[in-house]
């Protein structure tokens, strides 16, 4: 490359052959076309690595960065370490980019500001709105300084419909890579941007797919729910003063959170006859929560496994979130 890009898309894969080819041809594709593409190989040994080779042997904008698995954090990083453009775009290889997505959020760009866009969810060949800006009062993401709101949740349509000036990027230290796994660090990078009085905008329109596969990350409750948890802890020592207040209330409610979804599946232990079953899931859900008296009072009663059966019974029901329907449940 002669010319300094625009873009730098941050892409890693691991084993990712299936779905690989289609988001590299979804940068391709796109209307804007000063980007490179740095595909980040965690360590495949699936034949995706040799598939990113031949794209880039086609393309001069496409390195590919070969490096042990270490998780897609540091893999990241890896392609961080080297991007030349003005700002990063993130993509993960089981999702998709539509056409105009760069040339829509270029406009919005400035040096302190990272921008994001609505994104469609496609699963089982369907897609819809990806449903997080319905759910703001006016109808609409936050925008500007945006900390307190990132705190309650992270209403970012997940993290490739971001993109972050690449010097503000390096500047707070990239992607945290140890953060466990499974789970996310993009919420963690979002409020750690956010506590630095970085501006957020968004543009209202779809710009991304957003593609949900069997045995995702995110369908694991227990380790989401944890990870939030570690999140809110790196978070609470990074923070001071009323920040720190709100963090730790948050993660107050983020414990509730794990110990209602701990005593979900005790008590559908407990209605089966699965006693033991439903004693360690009482157990996790006292350490989450030790002042719970639901979960006390559970624990007390497994040796008992009639009443304890009977007790199960008597709990409010839950969703498939594993939170309760009636006022007892946390809220976000």
């Amino acid at each position: 490359m002669t010319d300094t890009p625009t873009f730098s898309v941050l892409l890693p894969f691991f084993n990712d052959r299936e779905t690989l080819g289609e988001a590299i041809e979804s940068v391709l594709a796109q209307t804007y076309e000063s980007w490179e593409l740095l595909a980040i190989d965690d360590g495949s040994n699936d034949g995706s690595a040799e598939l990113a080779d031949g794209f880039a042997a086609n393309d001069a904008r496409i390195r590919v960065l070969h490096r042990p698995n270490g998780g897609g954090a540091a893999a990241r990083n890896t392609g961080l370490a080297v991007a030349q453009g003005r700002y990063c775009a993130l993509l993960d290889a089981d999702d998709l980019w539509l056409p105009a997505k760069l040339e829509r959020q270029l406009p919005l760009l400035e040096p302190d500001t990272v921008v994001f866009s609505d994104a469609y969810v496609e699963e089982d060949g369907a897609r819809y709105l990806y449903g997080r800006r319905a759910q703001q009062p006016d109808g609409v993401y936050p925008r500007g300084r945006v900390f307190d709101e990132l705190l309650r949740h992270n209403f970012i349509p997940s993290n490739l419909t971001a993109v972050v000036p690449t010097e503000l990027l390096r500047s707070v230290g990239g992607f945290d890579a140890t953060m466990p796994r499974p789970s996310s660090p993009d919420w963690e990078l979002w409020l750690r941007l956010a506590l630095a009085d970085i501006r957020f905008d968004f543009v209202a329109e779809p710009l991304a797919v957003y593609r949900i596969r069997g045995g995702s990350q995110s369908q694991n409750g227990e380790a989401v729910r944890k990870a939030v948890i570690v999140v809110l802890r790196k978070m609470r020592e990074r923070t001071t003063g009323s920040k720190r207040t709100a963090v730790k209330r948050r993660l107050r409610i983020a414990n509730r959170e794990l110990e209602v979804f701990h005593r979900k599946w005790a008590w559908e232990a407990a209605a089966s006859g699965d006693a033991r079953a439903a004693r360690q899931s009482l157990i996790a859900a006292l350490r989450a929560n030790p002042r719970s008296a639901r979960a006390v009072a559970g624990v007390a009663l497994v040796p008992v496994p009639p009443l304890v059966r009977w007790y199960a019974r008597r709990q409010p029901p839950t969703n498939f979130a594993g939170r309760f329907v009636h006022d007892d449940g946390p809220r976000d």
